[in-house]
Parts: C-alpha cells; sequence; structure tokens
C-alpha cells in the first residue's frame, strides 16, 4: 500500500435513513481508515450548474451538511452502497476536492496514488454517462428458453451475459483519461454495469453468475500490487511498462486536455518507484536507452496530432506527447538491435529532472546535437502535425543507431526538429528512420536546445 496518508476531505454517509450527508476534514484522524471511492463520468449534467460540487463559496455549507436527495443521482447512489457495505466514509472527487480556480484541485491531483490505493473499494459506475445518471437502476431481465425433457424436469437456457470487454473496458467510463489509474491503483473494484455487476482484486475477476474470468489487460493493470506481479512474472524491461502504460493512456479522452500530463502522475510515481526509473513529460529518464526509446513516440494515426493549449507554466515541451492531443505509438524498436546516443541530455536541475510528468511548474529542454539531412532518402518519416511536413527548417538529431562500425550500413533512427526561437532553439516536429545516406555525416553537428 502507499503512504497512509488520508484523503484531505471525506464524506461522512451516516447511518440507514439518515437524510444528511457531512463532509469532513480527515486532520487528526486515526489510520488506517476504511473508505470507499466513486469513480464516474461527470458529464454536462449537473456540473455546470455546481450540483455535487463543492467550491470555496459552499465549502462550509457541505461541512455542516448537504441534503442527501439534492445530490446527483450517481452520489446518491454511491452513498447507498457504502452504507449496505457498513463503510462510514466515501471519498467523491467533485464533493472531496474544492473545485474552481481558488480550491485544491492541483494539490490533490499529486495524491492520487494514495487516495486510491489505500481505500477500502472502488465503486465503479460504467453504466452512467453523467453524474445526473445513476448505477443502480433496474436491469433488463435476461432472455431464457425453456426446454422439455425426457425425463420431463425443464432444461432452461440463459442469455450469456458474462462480457467483462464490452461492460467495462468499452464502457464510456473507461474512455476517459482520469480513470485509467483510478482502476489501477484501487486494490479492490466492484463494476456496475447495464447487465450485472464484476468483481475484481488480486485473485481475478468474478461474475455474478460465479464464472472467474481471465483478461490479460485487466489483470495487468487490476492488480492491486501493480507492477510488482508483472515484474516478477516477465522479463520485460522497465522502460517497456512505461510505454504500453503511455500507449494505453494516449486513446483516452479528456473533458479539459491540459489534465494529460496530471491525470497519469499516480500510476507514475508507481512506476517510478517499483522500477526505480524516474520519468518526465512521459519521457523515462536514466539510462540512454530508455531516453532513447521514449523519445521515438509516434501520432498513431496519419492525421498527425494537436497541440493542446496549456496555462504558460505547464506548457509541456514539444518533444512530449503530452503536449498533444491523440493516440501515441512507437517506432518499432527490438532490444539490443540500437546503439542510443549518449550525448542527448535533458537541461535542468536533478531535482526538477526526478519530477513525473505534471508536476513541474517550468518545462524542460533537451541538449542534442543535429544534422542537414535530405527528406527524399528517409525510409519512414512520422510527423507529428499535419503541417510539419512541409516545413523547409528542418534538420534531424540522431537518437539512435543499428550496432556497427560501418556508418554505411547502419539504419539511424532520427528526432525531426524545426526553428523554435532565435539562435539554436528548436522544436520537435516528429521521428524518422533513415539510412546514411540521407545523412549529413561529414558535416560537424550543431549544437542544439529542443524546447
Amino acid at each position: 500500500m502507499s503512504p497512509s496518508r488520508l484523503p484531505t476531505r471525506l464524506l461522512n454517509v451516516g447511518g440507514d435513513g439518515s437524510s444528511i450527508i457531512k463532509l469532513q476534514k480527515t486532520k487528526g484522524m486515526n489510520t488506517p481508515l476504511n473508505y470507499i471511492v466513486l469513480s464516474f463520468v461527470w458529464g454536462s449534467g449537473g456540473t455546470s450548474t455546481g450540483e455535487g460540487l463543492t467550491f470555496p463559496h459552499n465549502i462550509e455549507d457541505h461541512e455542516r451538511g448537504i441534503d442527501f436527495s439534492r445530490l446527483p443521482k450517481a452520489c446518491r447512489d454511491a452513498i447507498t452502497i457504502t452504507r449496505e457495505l457498513g463503510i462510514e466514509y466515501l471519498w467523491i472527487d467533485s464533493l472531496c476536492i474544492v473545485q474552481g480556480p481558488d480550491g485544491d484541485f492541483a494539490e490533490e491531483a499529486r495524491s492520487m496514488e494514495g487516495i486510491f490505493n489505500n481505500s477500502y473499494c472502488l465503486l465503479a459506475a460504467c453504466s452512467s454517462s453523467s453524474i445526473q445518471q445513476g448505477f443502480l437502476e433496474p436491469r433488463q431481465p435476461r432472455r431464457t428458453v425453456s426446454l422439455g425433457s425426457l425425463t420431463g424436469e425443464a432444461l432452461v437456457l440463459c442469455e450469456l451475459v458474462d462480457d467483462f470487454e464490452r461492460d467495462v473496458d468499452l464502457s464510456p467510463l473507461y474512455s476517459r483519461g482520469w480513470t485509467l489509474q483510478e482502476r489501477t491503483l484501487a486494490r479492490r473494484t466492484i463494476f456496475f454495469t447495464s447487465k450485472q455487476m464484476y468483481w475484481q482484486c488480486g485473485e481475478g475477476i468474478r461474475c455474478e453468475t460465479l464464472t472467474k474470468m481471465s483478461n490479460f489487460r485487466a489483470g495487468l493493470y487490476g492488480s492491486p500490487d501493480f507492477p510488482k506481479s508483472f515484474l516478477a512474472k516477465t522479463k520485460i524491461s522497465p522502460v517497456s511498462i512505461f510505454k504500453d502504460l503511455y500507449k494505453t493512456y494516449s486513446r483516452l479522452q479528456f473533458s479539459n486536455w491540459a489534465d494529460r500530463p496530471i491525470a497519469i502522475l499516480g500510476l507514475e510515481h508507481r512506476l517510478s518507484r517499483e522500477t526505480g526509473c524516474k520519468s518526465r513529460h512521459g519521457i523515462v529518464l536514466g539510462k540512454p536507452e530508455y531516453l532513447g526509446q521514449s523519445l521515438m513516440w509516434r501520432a498513431a494515426t496519419e492525421t498527425g496530432m494537436c497541440t493542446i493549449k496549456f496555462p504558460s507554466q505547464r506548457q509541456p515541451p514539444s518533444w512530449s506527447w503530452m503536449a498533444y492531443t491523440g493516440e501515441i505509438s512507437y517506432l518499432d524498436l527490438r532490444p539490443g538491435e540500437v546503439e542510443w546516443e549518449s550525448s542527448i541530455s535533458m537541461i535542468g536541475t536533478e531535482s526538477s529532472a526526478n519530477e513525473c510528468s505534471g508536476e513541474s511548474s517550468t518545462s524542460s529542454s533537451l541538449s542534442a546535437q543535429c544534422l542537414d539531412f535530405n527528406r527524399e532518402n528517409l525510409a519512414e518519416a512520422c510527423y507529428d502535425g499535419p503541417e510539419d511536413a512541409a516545413r523547409e527548417d528542418q534538420k534531424c538529431v540522431i537518437v539512435g543507431r543499428s550496432p556497427g562500425s560501418d556508418d554505411a550500413q547502419s539504419t539511424f533512427y532520427l528526432l525531426l526538429i524545426a526553428r523554435g526561437g532565435p539562435g539554436n532553439i528548436y522544436l520537435r516536429i516528429g521521428v524518422a528512420l533513415a539510412e546514411s545516406k540521407a545523412l549529413s555525416l561529414r558535416v560537424s553537428p550543431e549544437d542544439v536546445v529542443i524546447i
């Protein structure tokens, strides 16, 4: 488990039939303390008017007591389940985090690993599409067919409803960026779907039909000790786990795309602690091979990616996929078949380099050396945005090459860059593969800073 720090606030749900729910500060409470957490889709219903939300102007009212009947349906359902489980406290982000520009979202977002990992159980509202929609609604009865038999006993065939991928993985809830770390960091989860409930813990997935299900990806990201058990069973390198996580995460959506670097912080903290590797802006540090492989991300679709508008103090660098919308993949890299350049380094203090993706208040830069190249001789080029390919000021940075002393026989892995400021300031615009004939290897490289 993560350090036993409690969430800053919890909802005291009271006893059965209680009409008042109180927002309670946890400072001074004894630990460990059992509490439930709710994972749900905010949606548009209720959030625009502030219903079901805590702000600086109403926090004292919520501490005095909230009328149960005035809460959104998803919150009421979570309170009902919490009471039925005999737990006194519940954490719902919209109520337990103070919202708005004067709230404490930035501070609380850094505590998500502890909030979810230390919880008694996660309630996942897979069947609701907004905070106003409940997840304890009546279900459609299972379809059945009764057949006769030679013995006279009735034989009943029931509709097969066990489909974890359809009901959970493809639900509206798990298309959202914030929910990946919520699901992964929780030690046990009850998934509420329109067909049935599913239970997941370290022993696997169980259905209401008493079926035990096997799902590799759910097992990987649903393991309560992620990623310990996975690392123990495989010989996969730490950077490969980070890359798989980032590919999975990049497919997810956000109402506010500026949350993209923040909503994965808890998972990055966990991975960094268990693997001994640090990450910054979605790039893994520690060894040249980790940095090199991480920089070889690419847009997963031919349409490219779009730049996200961030507050100026939180803008990720151009070489981070977190600066853009859209899904990523990585260039095909086979272990041991690339020699990674050690001349590329991050500019900044050691303390800032050890921060995870969303924690820095200032952006980072890469120090590297660049060359001219012939675009017509590139073996493969993947540009980040639709307009980048047309730029006339392109240069490249050699990030890695196939092993061997003869450059003429080597394949080069390149970071494509273009002017991004005065002097030697450049921006990333893509990645590429090339043979030596595409590169000006006989010309002295130019020292550049990539922002």
